[in-house]
């Protein structure tokens, strides 16, 4: 267990709490249980990043990430997100030099064939290989790190701030390697769509093993301020496509959950008692599945 007491993102000691704390939860990858330890969420007042109070430390998160399938999290079809990423890079002129940081299996730049040159880092061995017979040339962190400044049009982020233990370092490091007039998109959780905040340490995304914070908009001016980049688009949308049927499934759940979490003494909480399906959120000791919602910001950053 890691206690995380200053912001993983400015160092700063000093946040509050927004969400109560929740109990300790497993997750398996390949063949083995890890347990992520009981967590608060706590939100910077200097940057405002929300972040977990408890992690696993950096040794199990490593061995998590080792025997993770990459398919558990990667998949040949496009998210919303993708698809807005997507886009954008092929507004860019041919031959573009094009980098995605944890590139998965290509699903991203592998749609845009042989037009640009992209390049990819990404841990798994399988994904990366896959990742390479898709036309993107894979190179290691040490690589990206000791080399190719001012480098590239664009640099792709989906789905990996979360993950990141120094994230405004991360950020520093890829505003060093875009060209000028090049373009950083990020695509990641906004803790802001989360509502009430109370709730923010029961939403999904907090609830997956290896996820670190959530930003918002106020720490996107943050890190555009820190890095020298021009925040130049922030755009919440939904990372699911989801049918009406489960869009109105999953609003109604929640909607009784909360009433029953945050006024359990309402005339309406007695309410709902009384109603079949429903009175079972009574009973729920967390919040239920909402991945329906525009829960996801996609950032367009620019270096001058």
């Amino acid at each position: 267990m890691k206690e995380v007491k200053d912001c993983p993102a400015c160092g700063s000691g000093i946040s509050i709490s927004l969400a109560k704390a929740v109990k300790d939860f497993s997750a398996s990858a390949g063949q083995m249980q890890f347990l992520h330890p009981s967590y608060a969420v706590l939100r910077c007042q200097d940057c405002s990043l929300c972040f977990k109070s408890h992690t696993a430390d950096e040794k199990t998160l490593n061995e998590y990430y080792e025997k993770l399938p990459f398919s558990s999290y990667d998949r040949d079809t496009l998210y919303p997100t993708d698809k807005c990423i997507i886009a954008l890079l092929k507004g860019l002129p041919v031959n573009a030099c094009l980098l995605d940081l944890g590139c998965g299996a290509g699903r991203i730049l592998g749609q845009l064939g042989k037009d640009y040159k992209c390049y990819g880092t990404e841990p798994n061995a399988e994904a990366a290989r896959q990742a390479a017979g898709r036309g993107i040339k894979i190179i290691t962190d040490g690589e990206l790190k000791k080399g190719y400044e001012s480098h590239f049009q664009a640099i792709v982020m989906t789905d990996v701030f979360e993950h990141l233990p120094q994230p405004l370092d991360t950020m520093s490091l890829l505003a060093a390697k875009l060209a000028p007039g090049g373009i950083l998109i990020l695509s990641t959780g906004d803790s802001d769509a989360v509502k009430p905040p109370e709730l923010l340490a029961e939403f999904w995304y907090m609830r997956i093993f290896g996820h670190l914070q959530m930003l918002n908009r106020r720490h996107a001016e943050f890190l555009a301020q820190r890095t020298g980049l021009k925040l130049e688009r922030y755009l919440n949308m939904s990372h699911y496509e989801v049918s009406m049927k489960e869009r109105m499934k999953q609003k109604v759940y929640l909607s009784a959950y909360r009433q029953f979490r945050l006024k359990p003494g309402s005339f309406l909480s007695s309410l709902l008692k009384m109603i079949p399906v429903l009175n079972r959120a009574s009973r729920w000791e967390l919040s239920p599945i909402y991945n329906c919602g525009k829960d996801h910001a996609l950032i367009v950053f620019r270096k001058a």
